[in-house]
Parts: structure tokens; sequence; C-alpha cells
């Protein structure tokens, strides 16, 4: 692979993963400082409701529960980590982006078709057109390629955990609050089964965002989010975010092989 090519799939790797991250951190963000204060129901007192940072705090709606009384939400620290876990792929994908983009539109050069004479015997001249890298003096060094794709590597693991983390807290607070609906509703026979196996869990949240109201009646709120809407971009945007590093390691790789001859 070419260095200038490299340079392309990487701009626009680094570009798509910083996408990814960004609408990974807002739209969890937007469910979590929604539901916060509601699901925050584990205190002796449901009525008072504490700081976000209180070690009691349990606002998150990640892995919320089904309880006997109440819907509860999980630990708080685990909105956090799904919350701010991208920003530091944000912030890697944003300074090698921008350095990839720079030199993609800048400084790097497409490779040069150089048109080679061979001369046979019989006095015929053939020409083969070849393709090659322009060896110049702002060319990226052989021993850049290593440690970016140690990180990569690193990323990828990192982004697998968050992507892993958010995914199957979403699935479980859908499934928990099947359970709520099952018994707001009191559903019975037939009923249940559809409410457990057919219904999505965009019309699961539906539910949610319309039945599921804050236990003081004075901090009640007159507006709606669309709950499933920011909750599948933030399950979408993490996964997006760790494919966009699979291909940036698998690119890298393939840089740091062909960049192995070259080093001392």
């Amino acid at each position: 692979m070419f260095l200038y090519n490299t340079e392309r799939y990487l701009a626009a790797l680094y570009s798509l993963g910083g996408f990814f991250s960004l609408l990974s951190t807002i739209s969890m963000a937007i469910v979590w400082m929604h539901w916060r204060v509601v699901l925050n129901t584990c205190a002796g007192d449901f009525h008072s409701y504490q700081s976000y940072y209180d070690e009691h705090d349990c606002g998150c709606i990640l892995y919320a529960k089904d309880t006997l009384s109440y819907f509860v939400g999980s630990d708080i620290w685990i909105c956090f980590w799904a919350t701010f876990a991208s920003i530091l792929p944000l912030i890697f994908c944003f300074v090698f982006g921008c350095y990839h983009v720079y030199r993609v539109c800048c400084r790097s050069t497409p490779p040069r078709r150089a048109k080679t004479e061979l001369h046979q015997r019989s006095n015929e001249v053939m020409q083969l057109t070849v393709e090659e890298d322009i060896v110049e003096e702002n060319d990226i060094s052989p021993y850049y390629w290593t440690p970016v794709t140690i990180i990569a590597i690193i990323m990828v693991f990192y982004t697998l955990s968050h992507a892993v983390t958010v995914s199957d807290g979403f699935r479980s607070t859908c499934k928990q609050y099947r359970n709520t609906v099952v018994k707001y509703i009191q559903a019975q026979g037939q009923m249940v089964g559809v409410i457990q196996s057919r219904l999505s869990c965009g019309a699961i949240f539906d539910f949610m965002d319309y039945l599921h109201q804050d236990l003081s009646y004075e901090k009640r709120r007159d507006y709606r989010i669309n709950t499933s809407i920011p909750f599948i971009l933030a399950v979408v945007g993490v996964w997006g975010a760790c494919i966009c590093w699979i291909g940036i390691t698998i690119v890298n790789i393939m840089r740091c092989r062909h960049s192995r001859r070259v080093r001392i």
C-alpha cells in the first residue's frame, strides 16, 4: 500500500472515529441527564434527592432494575464511564486525524507512474508502467508507525469494552422495563408474551417516556424526550468508533510491515 493511499484511509477513519465518539458522548449524556433524578430511587427516603456526585447516587439508566415498588437506576459511575469514556479516543482521533488530513491535502504526494523500457534479444522494446512511492524530505519517518500501531491496538480493546458496556446496559434496561410495563398495565396471558418477546426496545422506552414519572409531584416535568433515539444513537456511536479503530489498526499494521525494510 502506497503512503499516499495509507494516509487517505487513515484521514477518513480517524474522522469517522471522532464523529462516532462525539455522537456516543452527546447521545449518552442526553439520556443520562434526563433520567438521572427520576431513577435515583435507591436512597432510604425516596422523596429526597441527593447530588449525583453522592456515593449513594443510583441515577444511571444503564443496568436499571425493576423492583417490587420502583424502577431503580444503577450506580452513577457506570454512566460516567459510558458517557465520558469516548473522550479519550476522540482526542486521539482529533490529533491523528488533523495530522493525516493536513498531509493528504497539503504535503503528501500521490504515487508516481514511471515508465521502464525493456530491450529483448529480438530487438523488440517493451514499456512497463510502474507505480512507486516518491521519497521526499517531508515523508513520515518509518519509526512513526510502530508506536501509533500500539496505540491503535490498545484503543481497539478500550473501545470494545466501552461498546460492550453501553450495548449490554441498553439491553439490560430494556429487559427490566418490560417487567415494569407488564406490572403497570396488569398484563395477563398472551399479552405478557407480546410485551416480553415482540415489542422492540424502542417501543418499551416509549412506555417509559410516558408512564415513568418522578416520585415527587413537584419535580415532575412537563416535557418528554424520545429516549430510544439518543439511546440507540449512543449504541451505534460506540460500535462505530470500535469498528473505525479496528480499521485504523489494520492500516497501521500494514504500513508498519511495509516500512520495516527501511528501518535501521
